[in-house]
């Protein structure tokens, strides 16, 4: 629950900043900087497909 909470809160943190659109918060490319290799994950089968804590 925490992490569903968390997530949200960032998707629409990033979005409010950004202006990006939702298809390109579910690419990976658009989170440039963000630690994919051990902090964050994206999968279109999780999170509907949006960046989630590993």
């Amino acid at each position: 629950m925490f992490r569903q909470k968390l997530n949200k809160e960032l998707r629409v943190l990033y979005w409010e900043r950004e202006k990006v659109k939702t298809s390109e918060m579910k690419d990976q490319t658009t989170f440039a900087g963000w630690d994919f290799g051990s902090i964050w994950d994206i999968d279109p089968a999780k999170n509907n497909g949006y960046p989630f804590l590993r």
